[in-house]
């Protein structure tokens, strides 16, 4: 079965929403368990699966995974802290989309990652900038800034995993 195939294949897709959302679940723990509560931060773990699940299937697998996995971490580990769901789960949610148009529009792009992360930190730190509540404890710019500046060895591991989800797709066919 092609990748079109696989994406535009119905019965396929709830299982892959599952699987990617138990994924955006045990790849965290284990980071965190390994790393510590900021490696999460650093290494982007949350993102490897939704990543994958926007090369290969339709997008609605990587959005809803996206909205559910933060929700379900907070509940099964206390992290992300409570006020940190929405947050993560509009970046998850933005990400997926990117990912997915970036790949469909320019199909050998290896870095389609790393910007829709990009692209994902500058949607929640414009949302954190206009809402008349305080979700993040520091300013939109500082929270973007930092989380840039933290997530590299992440955007690395993100750029590593595009790249091999494009050469295995090259592969395939």
């Amino acid at each position: 079965m092609s990748i079109q195939q696989l994406a535009k294949n119905r019965p396929v897709q709830i299982p892959a929403t599952i699987i990617t959302i138990i994924l955006m679940v045990i790849f965290p723990f284990i980071i965190h368990l390994i790393g510590g509560p900021l490696a999460g931060s650093r290494w982007l773990p949350i993102f490897y699966a939704p990543l994958v699940a926007a090369v290969l299937f339709h997008p609605l697998v990587a959005v809803a995974a996206g909205i559910t996995a933060p929700i379900l971490n907070h509940l099964l580990t206390g992290a992300p802290p409570l006020p940190m769901v929405a947050i993560l789960s509009f970046e998850l949610v933005i990400f997926g989309i990117a990912v997915y148009y970036l790949n469909r529009r320019w199909p050998a792009f290896w870095a389609a990652a790393p910007l829709a992360y990009l692209l994902a930190k500058a949607g929640s730190a414009l949302l954190i900038a206009v809402l008349p509540f305080s979700i993040a404890p520091v300013s939109a710019w500082q929270f973007f800034s930092t989380s840039l500046v933290n997530a590299v060895p992440g955007l690395l591991v993100l750029l590593l995993i595009n790249w091999l989800l494009l050469k295995g797709m090259q592969r395939a066919g």
